[in-house]
């Protein structure tokens, strides 16, 4: 399994290293949240991820391989998980020394929660839309399926965050960020962080056994 978690790896590294190290000051600059920003490069790594599956049939190679399909799952998996905090934690030390050397008035710069909440909003993006691209098999068909149900949900998003930040007659996307967490506290009253990891990871290992299920009975 570890052999690969280790090649996702460097297949995205190879890729978007770079791009995510010119995106995350880039947004820091132009005032682009930066939920935005982990949105495209998480968008854009869950597609990549299957695709390069697709396109070089290695679904066929891994199968043929002495080791169970729920292993090969389970790998891609830890992958989006480590990848997620990885990204994270890489986005708020660059905003941080960013914010510490040029400082950018009304930019919102993540705390301890917010890396709580962002690392979990997008395990629980993964927990979705994961299984859908093992069932579905086509990521170019899944992908669009993604996106429709994404556009979706930011208007449901943007309609709560708004609201608990008290925009009631304008948007601020500078200052949507820090809704997030107002957000969990509004509708999580009770150890709000404690219950939305549980509550993430537990939606996260459901989506793993799913998935698990759906290869295993795959012909490929």
């Amino acid at each position: 399994m570890l052999h690969f978690i280790k090649r996702d790896f460097l297949l995205t590294w190879s890729s978007w290293a770079l791009i995510t190290l010119l995106l995350i000051p880039v947004g820091y600059i132009t005032y682009i949240p930066p939920t935005f920003i982990l949105l495209l490069i998480f968008s854009s790594v869950l597609f990549g991820s299957f695709f390069y599956d697709q396109k070089a049939t290695i679904h066929r190679t891994n199968i043929s391989l002495p080791l169970r399909r729920t292993a090969i799952v389970m790998s891609r998996y830890v992958f989006f998980l480590l990848f997620t905090v990885i990204v994270v934690l890489l986005q708020w030390g660059v905003i941080s020394m960013m914010d510490a050397w040029i400082p950018t008035p009304n930019y919102y710069v993540y705390g301890f929660k917010d890396f709580i909440t962002v690392t979990c909003l997008f395990l629980l993006l993964i927990a979705v839309f994961a299984p859908m691209y093992y069932l579905i098999r086509n990521p170019h068909i899944t992908f669009s399926v993604y996106l429709i149900i994404l556009f979706l949900l930011q208007f449901i998003l943007l309609s709560l965050l708004t609201d608990v930040l008290g925009m009631t007659n304008y948007v601020s996307f500078n200052e949507i960020d820090q809704g997030f967490v107002l957000l969990v506290e509004k509708y999580i009253p009770f150890q709000p962080y404690l219950i939305l990891v549980i509550l993430s990871i537990g939606l996260y290992i459901v989506s793993l056994k799913i998935s698990e299920k759906i290869f295993s009975k795959q012909s490929h």
